[in-house]
């Protein structure tokens, strides 16, 4: 009797922590799984026009040579509809980027921003993340590099 009973608690344990888990959506995650129609691929030609898109209000999830992609309400976009097109799955670019590490507490501020944390080695850390979440660490005090500008390409290709 006393066996069912400690495993019914270790399984009812188990579902919890598996159910608290599936509940915790990572901020990658959420923007992969943000509908195509809430995310517009926009073309810019100058930094000028890029600067006026940030001043819109518009957050920008990936920055490539000549577009952004935003997420963003239609009214922030107005200004930039005619241009917009909706984002496509392999516009949502992730870097690959080495974080400098200061001290330990930096290891959670990184995961709690939702990057994918790859490896930690001493004061580094790997991480895959678009550039709206580099940005948000760049603010919060952290500097990194970035070692591979498109993290799902193989090694050895740009």
């Amino acid at each position: 009797m006393k066996k069912i009973g400690w495993c019914g608690m270790l399984l009812m344990s188990l579902v919890a922590c598996t159910s608290e888990r599936a509940d915790q959506t990572t901020s990658t995650q959420q923007v992969a799984m943000t509908s195509a129609n809430a995310l517009k691929k926009i073309p810019y030609k100058s930094a000028e026009e890029l600067q006026r898109l940030r001043e819109s209000g518009a957050e920008i999830i990936v920055q490539g040579a000549d577009y952004v992609i935003v997420r963003s309400d239609s009214q922030t976009l107005s200004a930039f509809a005619a241009n917009a097109t909706p984002a496509q799955e392999q516009d949502l670019i992730q870097r690959l980027a080495h974080i400098a590490l200061r001290d330990s507490s930096d290891v959670q501020k990184i995961v709690n921003s939702g990057v994918d944390l790859w490896e930690v080695k001493s004061d580094t850390a790997l991480v895959r993340a678009f550039d709206i979440q580099l940005e948000r660490l760049r603010h919060a005090g952290m500097a990194f590099r970035i070692v591979k500008e498109d993290a799902s390409k193989p090694e050895g290709r740009p």
